[in-house]
């Protein structure tokens, strides 16, 4: 009979393996066919992703979405400390308004070498990356009961084209669906110079205050 044996031995070393996981965890969106050319790694592809799975690694689709700088994180973090004690009575008269444009997506990386759970982890997010050609641009706004109306933005978008589009659609709308009078509307918008501008400053002042 056959005594048993120890097998085949790898074909590479320990250190190989931990040069590959480092470079893993460092660049989880690179190739496998990359990693194994890259460090010079004397096996074949396929060896390259057992070895990564087998130290927990496995092949995801990254999250697409934007990411977020640290200011940000803090900003979002103290809006919500502020406001957390507020009820429902409060959040219906709040009006989120803000622009949107949509436009040619440019090809993103669809494989992500992770740990589980680390989905969210900045390493591991692709970046949305768009091109310089605007497709289309959109401004509206929701409330506590749900969306509101959807104007297009036709041209070059200004302090001037935004107050037409509160005087026209936004505070009409406004109005006629959520709260009827303008001054209960508490209004949420982003600090872009259109928004804060002296202009846009001064109706806002004028009818909502």
């Amino acid at each position: 009979m056959t005594r048993p044996r120890s097998g085949r031995p790898k074909v590479i070393s320990q250190d190989d393996e931990d040069r590959l996981i480092a470079a893993a965890h460092q660049a989880p969106k690179t190739t496998i066919v990359s990693w194994t050319r890259e460090l010079q790694l004397p096996c074949h592809p396929i060896t390259t992703r057992r070895r990564l799975q087998e130290a927990g690694l496995d092949c995801h689709v990254p999250a697409v979405k934007e990411k977020l700088t640290e200011a940000n994180k803090l900003a979002r973090l103290k809006f919500a400390q502020q406001y957390v004690q507020h009820d429902i009575n409060f959040w219906e008269n709040v009006i989120f308004t803000d622009e949107k444009s949509f436009s040619f997506l440019a090809a993103t990386r669809r494989h992500c070498w992770r740990l589980p759970n680390t989905r969210y982890k900045a390493r591991n997010i692709s970046e949305r990356s768009r091109s310089s050609k605007v497709l289309v641009s959109f401004h509206g706004w929701m409330w506590a009961a749900g969306p509101g109306e959807l104007v297009t933005i036709d041209g070059h978008h200004n302090a001037q084209e935004y107050i037409n589009i509160l005087e026209t659609s936004l505070l009409p709308s406004v109005q006629a669906y959520a709260i009827p009078e303008p001054n209960n509307i508490v209004l949420v918008q982003d600090r872009s110079p259109i928004h804060t501008s002296r202009a846009v400053m001064d109706w806002l002042r004028q009818h909502l205050d």
